[in-house]
């Protein structure tokens, strides 16, 4: 995916994370590590979610070298999936990619990916999500409007179907522009806005 350009410090605290203190619903627990480059969402967002399922992580610079991750491309969706399945063998990871690249979901598609999420969330497996937020336009709580297009990948480890909401972690959080939380809560009507192209489940 396109370089996250907005991230501007570079750190590499690791945090065990479940939910926040408000939060209700089903949480899946996760280490969090900060990206180590703006253009290392995607092998970060690979580490978070392999850590659903083991301790033995690797470094994300390995993540990124056997994912194919470049600084001027990012990493794509098949080599984020084919990261998670190697790292993550026992579990099962599907692509989805929406019918209107860089468009809304439909919503028979907001439906499954609603579904999707809630399937996943109660059996412990957490999911990879492909955001693109464009100024002026949805965005994750805590994000300041950036200057322009942002491709990234989060986590979803956690649901609420009470609130309508998922528990994003994010590897870009407490950069500037980002959330100052590793894990925050996101409106699934505002999720469905972010996911433009794929997800990860």
């Amino acid at each position: 995916m396109k370089k996250l350009i907005m991230l501007a410090a570079v750190l590499t605290a690791i945090t065990v994370l479940g939910a926040p203190a408000q939060a209700a619903g089903k949480t899946i627990k996760v280490a969090w590590q900060h990206q180590t480059h703006g253009y290392n969402c995607g092998p970060a967002a690979t580490r978070i979610a392999i850590s659903a399922y083991t301790s033995s992580l690797p470094a994300q610079e390995a993540i990124g070298k056997y994912e194919g991750t470049s600084s001027s491309t990012g990493t794509d969706r098949w080599h984020v999936q084919k990261g998670l399945a190697h790292y993550a063998p026992k579990a099962q990871w599907r692509v989805v990619s929406n019918a209107n690249q860089g468009g809304y979901l439909t919503a028979r598609e907001a439906d499954i990916f609603h579904h999707n999420i809630e399937n996943d969330i109660k059996a412990n497996h957490p999911l990879a999500i492909n955001i693109v937020v464009h100024p002026g336009g949805a965005r994750p709580p805590g994000w300041s409007n950036p200057g322009q297009i942002i491709d990234h990948w989060v986590v979803i480890n956690g649901f609420d179907p009470g609130a309508r909401s998922v528990l994003v972690t994010d590897p870009a959080s407490t950069g500037r522009g980002f959330n100052k939380d590793a894990s925050y809560w996101v409106p699934l009507s505002t999720m469905d806005k972010l996911v433009r192209k794929t997800y990860i489940w």
